[in-house]
């Protein structure tokens, strides 16, 4: 089964309020804040989609998150 998760909606909840205004200023500023902001809507999951069932299975995690797992284990080889 294939689970994304719509990232342009907005969250009830916002995981960075749990942080402080040092924190959260340094996770902007570094590669964390660049791959947030301008890299993870534009992972290309529809080239990944094809590859699982829709109605059979367990259910995958956010298509979103494994591409960038998938990104980050390539760049530390």
């Amino acid at each position: 089964m294939i689970f994304t998760k719509d990232h342009k909606q907005q969250s009830l909840f916002n995981e960075w309020d749990k942080l402080g205004p040092k924190r959260r200023k340094l996770l902007k500023e570094s590669w964390a804040g660049l791959f947030r902001e301008h890299i993870f809507m534009k992972l290309p999951i529809e080239e990944l989609a094809p590859f699982f069932c829709k109605d059979f299975g367990r259910p995958t995690k956010d298509l979103y998150t494994v591409i960038g797992v998938l990104i980050f284990q390539q760049m530390q080889d």
